[in-house]
């Protein structure tokens, strides 16, 4: 919500996995945009739209959402790949707005997926190496407190073939600290840049 106008009050919405489809379908606009975390269907609407997405996701694999926004560009809704996310927080951040594209995308990958995404013409950023999982998104505090109930269950998880959901990935890695710090001021600058956009 912005709250520096007073008369007149723009909204904009991101949601992780489940809540980014949310995020990317719920009717009505929202101005200051939408940000689809670790998952994405597609998008025909024309509110500003973020969209960050790992290869390191076991839920959603990173085809599936790749494969969305070669089909919103075929559609004539192409979406900018960020090659990293300090590119995209200074693309959205920069007092031009004339730069600002009105679709991004920022992908992480491991340095050794490079090539396949150089292929394909997509910018992916690299500096985690192993890219974040599905878990690495959320927040620290989040992830620590569903692990607290939940990993005494996962070697049983294990055992019974159940889809873990990568909180095994994420209890070895343990790196939604470093992921946020590269992420978030991405997805801040964004929303920002949507305040500024009359």
């Amino acid at each position: 919500q912005e709250l520096a106008m007073p008369n007149q009050v723009r909204f904009g919405i991101f949601g992780q996995s489940a809540g980014a489809g949310t995020a990317t379908m719920l009717p009505s606009t929202f101005e200051l945009g939408r940000c689809a975390i670790c998952a994405f269907r597609g998008f025909g609407g024309t509110d500003p739209l973020l969209v960050v997405a790992s290869s390191g996701d076991n839920v959603i694999p990173i085809n599936f959402i790749v494969g969305a926004l070669r089909d919103n560009a075929a559609a004539g809704r192409s979406t900018r790949f960020f090659e990293t996310a300090v590119q995209a927080q200074n693309v959205y951040s920069a007092a031009d707005g004339s730069t600002q594209p009105k679709r991004g995308a920022l992908i992480f990958a491991a340095k050794g997926d490079s090539e396949q995404f150089a292929e394909a013409g997509i910018a992916i950023e690299t500096s985690l190496d192993p890219a974040p999982n599905h878990l690495s998104f959320l927040s620290t505090g989040t992830n620590d407190a569903m692990l607290g109930v939940l990993a005494p269950l996962i070697p049983i998880a294990r055992i019974l073939g159940v889809r873990m959901l990568d909180f095994d990935v994420y209890t070895k890695n343990r790196d939604s600290a470093a992921t946020a710090a590269l992420f978030v001021p991405a997805v801040v600058a964004f929303f920002v840049a949507n305040v500024r956009r009359r």
